[in-house]
């Protein structure tokens, strides 16, 4: 994971995580981030891809005179190899965290024998929630159910006033996976005067960008956090149809702004929204745009204030200090063993 020009914010959640974890750790803690180099995240085939991740963690780190204590590897596989590689040929006495975040589980769901061969050198595993620990092919182990982390400023106050703009948003990469070609269909199923914002890049940002120009639509290729904010705040309801969703972060912001989330069934989703009391949980059917304009076109003024407010209910222990000490503490615990 790392950045590109196409994918500007990717890896930006743990960036921010090793960013919030030194600010209470001070001193007391010197963090090292390394990611997937821009040369090697556009190889042309993911074997390059990776080999020329491993070759520069080599370099650096390998052959480095400095040595870690802890390694904290997000994502699971290939990029615990670079960890064993360390562990085996620069430092044995290395202790590693491995956070889990969805795929690096549901991808490998066999748990083939190298892959378990893999998690024997891990020392401490964080899953992003609850229900993807439960796919797991081992259940009692030393673990933590952390999610990435908030920032602090979608969970401030909503201001006065609010001018919704928009009836929803759709935040995430337009991919197959996380709905993008159901978000079409919804477009097409929604009224013309439904106004719209969309918030991603991916494999179908070029037809998007094309509804933009025919339908209540703006698009937005990436926003900051606080174009992420402002946005939230003109908007009614978060809609998020993935396939797959381990957390979804986005959901966690959405929510702390005030948004009922239109959500199907997914682990991420199932861990966040409560049917009913937040927004609502969508069957992965070939029901679901039905139900969801239903849902857009029939939710009463009262009903959709009481669902807003119960949306900012209970967020704290998503934000990202309250993440970056738990790690913090992590660290500690496995170092001293």
């Amino acid at each position: 994971m790392g950045r590109s020009e196409s994918a500007p914010d990717s890896g930006g959640f743990i960036r921010r995580q090793m960013s919030a974890i030194q600010d209470i750790s001070g001193d007391e803690l010197a963090l090292t981030y390394f990611e997937m180099p821009a040369k090697s995240i556009t190889a042309n085939s993911p074997l390059k891809r990776y080999l020329g991740f491993l070759s520069a963690f080599v370099k650096q780190h390998v052959f480095s005179k400095k040595t870690y204590t802890v390694l904290h590897v997000h994502f699971f596989f290939p990029t615990i190899v670079l960890a064993i590689v360390y562990k085996v040929f620069r430092n044995p006495k290395v202790k590693i965290v491995t956070t889990f975040h969805g795929n690096d589980i549901y991808y490998y769901k066999k748990f083939t024998w190298w892959y378990r061969w893999c998690f024997s050198f891990v020392d401490h595993s964080v899953f992003v929630t609850k229900k993807l620990k439960e796919h797991f092919f081992k259940q009692e182990l030393p673990h933590t159910i952390l999610c990435a982390g908030m920032l602090p400023i979608f969970s401030n106050s909503k201001p006065k006033d609010i001018v919704k703009k928009y009836d929803f948003i759709f935040v995430g990469s337009l991919d197959k996976n996380k709905g993008a070609l159901r978000l079409k269909e919804l477009l097409a199923a929604i009224p013309d005067s439904c106004a719209v914002a969309v918030v991603g890049a991916g494999t179908y940002e070029a037809e998007f960008k094309a509804l933009a120009k025919t339908k209540h639509i703006d698009y937005f290729h990436f926003c900051t956090a606080q174009q992420l904010v402002d946005l939230y705040h003109q908007t009614k309801w978060l809609v998020n149809l993935s396939y797959n969703e381990s957390f979804g972060l986005v959901i966690t912001e959405a929510l702390a702004c005030g948004l009922p989330v239109l959500a199907t069934e997914t682990d991420g989703s199932s861990s966040q929204v409560l049917d009913g009391v937040n927004g609502f949980i969508v069957a992965q059917n070939e029901q679901l745009i039905s139900y969801i304009v239903t849902l857009l076109a029939d939710t009463t003024e009262s009903a959709y204030k009481e669902l807003s407010e119960n949306a900012q209910q209970g967020s704290e222990k998503f934000t990202l200090p309250y993440v970056a000490k738990e790690i913090k503490d992590i660290y500690t615990e496995v170092a001293s063993k």
